[in-house]
C-alpha cells in the first residue's frame, strides 16, 4: 500500500501489521480500517434478484445489488441510494439481516470490508434500467436454484446460503 511515508517519505514505512501503518521517522500512524458495504436480497415471487458485474473485481459474476458506503451515510440510506444508481429502483423497506467480513480487490490494494446484507419483499417485478457501467445485466433466479458457485464475492455467498436455508424452513 505504501513504499515510503506519506509525512517524511521515509522509506522505513512498517506496513507488515496491518491494519496499522507506522513510521518510526516521524510517528505518522495510519489505521487501514474495514469499510462498510451493503447488498440488497430483492425477492419477488420465490425468486431472487441478481445483478451481473460490469467491472472487476468478479466482472461477469451473479452479485447482489449494493456497494460501499458513503461517509455521512447510514447503511439503510446506502443500500437504498445504491439500487437507486445500480437499477433505477426506489427502495426504502429494508430488512437488515447479517453481516459478513469480505475481501474486495481493486487496482491492487485488497481492501477488507463488512458487508451488511439487508432484504426486502416486493409484491410484483418492477421496471429495471441498468447503470451499464458497473452492471451489465440483471437476472430473476428461483430461491431452491440459486448456484452459489455462479456468485462473486465470498460474503454474499454466506448470505444466500444463510438466506435460503432460513426461507426453507417457512
Amino acid at each position: 500500500m505504501f513504499n515510503f511515508c506519506p509525512m517524511c517519505q521515509s522509506e522505513k514505512i512498517d506496513t507488515d501489521h496491518l491494519p496499522l501503518i507506522q513510521c518510526p521517522e516521524c510517528d505518522f500512524t495510519y489505521f487501514h480500517n474495514c469499510a462498510s458495504a451493503v447488498a440488497g436480497i430483492i425477492c419477488c415471487d420465490n425468486q431472487v434478484l441478481f445483478n451481473v458485474r460490469a467491472q472487476q473485481p468478479a466482472l461477469g459474476c451473479l452479485d447482489l445489488p449494493g456497494g460501499f458506503v458513503d461517509y455521512g451515510e447510514g447503511l439503510e440510506q446506502a443500500i437504498s441510494r445504491e439500487v437507486k444508481e445500480e437499477l433505477n429502483l426506489e427502495m426504502t423497506k429494508w430488512r437488515y439481516i447479517s453481516s459478513y467480513p469480505n475481501t474486495y480487490e481493486y487496482k491492487n490494494i485488497t481492501y477488507k470490508t463488512t458487508d451488511a446484507i439487508f432484504y426486502c419483499e416486493l409484491q410484483s417485478k418492477p421496471k429495471i434500467t441498468l447503470e451499464e457501467k458497473e452492471v451489465s445485466d440483471f437476472i430473476w433466479i428461483d430461491i431452491d436454484k440459486i448456484d452459489i458457485s455462479k456468485i462473486g464475492f465470498e460474503s454474499i455467498k454466506k448470505a444466500l446460503v444463510m438466506f435460503c436455508e432460513k426461507f426453507k424452513q417457512k
